[in-house]
């Protein structure tokens, strides 16, 4: 292995290549010219209409993670994707546009080198973008003709790639827009538009991708695929536009191989994946969607004009053209274009490593090694921010206020109700008014003393359990206390423990006239079960109408655990709005004993 490492020193100099050589590996790459011509002499622009473009200057991108310098006034972030970074460019009184920067995750990255050696095609080659701009000009047509007004897509105003890093863009109109409505604590209704999107919009959509030759576009409509339903947007009609969805997102951030329904995978994927010899990833089987337009040409040309129908056509030869150059090059050259497109290697030398595949090899696996070098200084420096003395003293001070102070707690515990509150409201599932009654109502509901509470149950675990399992035997062991009384001590230290704690609270709650947990008071004298005392007393409360924080405190609970699931979970999603649903079971159950009693 170190013989191999050996073969490449980063701090060589590279031979220069005969003429010859250099002009055998331009050769075999000229029908692609985005391989080694990537970097183009100034940074490219291609709008789609004549439609208003705010200018763009190679300043406006710096070599941040961020990719665009979010301090200026006219650029604000929207959204980070696995495949891309969203800004909104323009001010309020001006035309804003949304400007979407390829440049994906590590983890997507890592699963592009695996898969094809090099990262995502979109980040750094201009055919692969201009595939893009292809397939966005051809179903903005095609989706008007299959849904009509139900959905369309972001008009295109521009593309092109920066010209000092090797990003590549598309520039969109700006849609002001939101996620499907998540069911929270007002109306029982509020959940439909998860369904209307799915079964009115993505089902019909999968199915006329399919059917039309866009093998690879079914992934972003979400066959198998939950996390597509963050890819539409409700819009705002109040500019006149008949559309209630909006199709925002039809770029992939990794190949379509990891669907949560492995039916899909077995039925759909793999094998268009091994018809088209690669993995799906956006993939259009032109062949079948010039057959398409064929056949339907008088039906197209009916509803969209003949011009527009002849658009599809050029839109459609371009789209075979720029395909083709994107898959044309293999393996190796599309490690080195991409190297060449950040600017890691001249086009020299990646003349040079395209004739010596076993040094790109040496380099590719001695940049793996540095890589994995270099978080060993990260990692001990994130793990000293948690372990150094200040942090570590302000921790026990914190736990030591949550232990001693009810009041302190209330005070924790409203503070999280009225952030996950203000959450809610940014996402534009609750109304201002919905977030300002939850924000009062927080102050005074018991919900929220029910959360710490149940943080002291957990936390009074850790001296019961030394208490049952060191403390009982040995003072067993010193003969102090007897068999009946350890064996007592170890099977209900926990519930008296629990009972005397909700006890307090209970006197507590007495003397200022509220609530009282008798549901806590009942589970926790329960064994096993017992520390869910107060999430059961959460889940009661919840039942009645009055206690509306409650209620929001179960379905957020619930609607998170979607949210935060790895790989399928996130905002917006199909899983985030399955769960979301879910609550209202035990919220539904609950109501009608509160209307029964």
């Amino acid at each position: 292995m170190l013989l191999f490492l050996s073969i490449w020193d980063p701090n060589r100099s590279i031979p220069p290549a005969s003429s010859d050589a250099i002009e055998v590996g331009c050769t075999l790459l000229e029908p692609a010219p985005c391989v080694f011509s990537v970097i183009p002499p100034a940074t490219s622009t291609t709008t789609a209409d004549a439609t208003h473009v705010i200018p763009w200057h190679s300043g406006d991108l710096h070599e941040s993670i961020d990719g665009l310098d979010a301090s200026d006034q006219h650029v604000s972030l929207i959204g980070r994707g696995r495949s891309a970074v969203v800004w909104r460019i323009g001010r309020e009184d001006e035309q804003a546009i949304a400007r979407k920067v390829f440049q994906g995750d590590p983890l997507a990255n890592a699963l592009h080198w695996i898969a094809s050696g090099a990262s995502n095609p979109y980040g750094w080659n201009t055919d692969a973008v201009d595939a893009a701009v292809c397939r966005r000009r051809i179903l903005g047509r095609l989706v008007k003709v299959w849904l009509g007004d139900r959905v369309r897509l972001p008009a295109l105003l521009g593309s092109g790639q920066e010209t000092e890093t090797g990003r590549c863009w598309i520039d969109m109109e700006l849609i002001r827009g939101r996620g499907p409505q998540l069911r929270h604590v007002d109306q029982e209704d509020q959940g439909a538009e998860s369904l209307e999107l799915w079964n009115d919009i993505m089902k019909p959509l999968q199915r006329h991708l399919a059917s039309s030759g866009f093998d690879g576009l079914p992934w972003q409509a979400g066959l198998g695929q939950p996390v597509a339903m963050s890819n539409f947007l409700r819009e705002d009609n109040s500019g006149g536009s008949g559309a209630s969805w909006v199709w925002v997102d039809l770029e992939s951030g990794i190949p379509a191989i990891l669907p949560m329904n492995p039916w899909r995978l077995l039925t759909y994927y793999l094998p268009r994946s091994f018809r088209h010899g690669h993995l799906l990833f956006d993939d259009v089987n032109v062949d079948r969607l010039e057959s398409y337009l064929r056949d339907e040409a008088s039906r197209l040309e009916a509803a969209l004009g003949r011009s527009s129908y002849q658009q599809l056509l050029d839109d459609t030869r371009q789209l075979r053209a720029s395909q083709d150059r994107w898959h044309r090059a293999g393996r190796l050259e599309r490690g080195i274009a991409c190297w060449v497109a950040r600017g890691r290697i001249t086009n020299e030398e990646a003349c040079w490593y395209l004739e010596r595949p076993v040094h790109w090899m040496g380099r590719m696996v001695r940049e793996v090694f540095h890589r994995g070098v270099k978080c060993f200084p990260r990692l001990a420096r994130w793990t000293w921010s948690w372990i150094r003395p200040r942090r570590l003293f302000h921790a026990a001070v914190t736990c030591s206020r949550f232990i001693s102070s009810q009041q302190w707690r209330a005070r924790f515990a409203r503070s999280v109700i009225r952030r996950r509150i203000r959450a809610w409201k940014h996402r534009r599932q609750l109304s201002p008014e919905q977030a300002m009654r939850l924000s009062k109502h927080a102050r005074s509901d018991e919900a929220a003393d029910y959360l710490t509470d149940f943080g002291m149950h957990v936390a009074i675990k850790i001296p019961v359990k030394i208490t049952e399992w060191v403390i009982f035997p040995a003072l067993f062991a010193a003969g102090m206390i007897g068999e009946l009384t350890l064996v007592l001590g170890i099977a209900l230290g926990g519930m008296i423990a629990r009972s005397l704690y909700t006890l307090w609270r209970m006197g507590q709650a007495f003397m200022r006239r509220r609530e009282l947990p008798w549901v806590a008071l009942g589970v926790g004298a329960l064994p096993i079960v017992g520390n869910a005392a107060y999430p059961a007393q959460v889940l009661w409360t919840s039942g009645r109408r009055d206690h509306d924080v409650a209620r929001f405190i179960l379905v957020d609970i619930i609607t998170s655990l979607g949210r935060k699931m790895p790989v399928w979970g996130g905002p917006d999603t199909m899983t985030e709005h399955w769960f979301n649903r879910c609550s209202a079971l035990p919220l539904r159950w609950l109501s009608r004993r509160g209307s029964a009693g």
